[in-house]
């Protein structure tokens, strides 16, 4: 009777190992090494928000709630973050450069991007692009 018994029990032991291994996977969560290391940005100062015209968290901009303005950063880049409903973007103001990609907005000194679209699966219909850079770009032009 041994015999007989000893094809299935190579099979049920191996599941039972498997299974006891996916429960231990489940229930002992992974380490991690701390929080995820994103870069901080600085708030950005006094002088940096007078080129938006005193812009500042909690405004509006092209029908967009201003969350945060921050930078430069060490390429000189100000990022603004806007959110509206359950959508958030940012608009980054650079120093005008020949650089390979157009901005879709700039002005004399300045070039105004988008981007880091939160859900990032989200498009960013084009009225809203041309509403928020082009307000902006407005806000710097009297004040640059």
């Amino acid at each position: 009777m041994s015999l007989g018994r000893a094809p299935v029990l190579g099979p049920l032991l191996a599941a039972l190992v498997s299974a006891s291994g996916i429960a231990w996977g489940l229930a002992a969560p992974p380490v991690v090494d701390g929080p995820p290391r994103t870069p901080k940005r600085a708030t950005a100062s006094e002088e940096t928000r007078a080129l938006f015209g005193g812009l500042s968290p909690g405004d509006r901009l092209g029908g967009w709630r201003v969350n945060a303005i921050t930078g430069p950063d060490e390429r000189g880049e100000i990022r603004i973050e806007l959110s509206a409903r359950d959508v958030a973007f940012s608009l980054m103001v650079a120093p005008k450069t020949d650089a390979a990609h157009p901005p879709p907005v700039a002005t004399e000194h300045w070039a105004i991007y988008y981007g880091h679209v939160d859900p990032p699966d989200t498009v960013l219909p084009r009225n809203v692009i041309r509403g928020t850079t082009g307000a902006l770009a407005k806000l710097i032009r009297e004040h640059e």
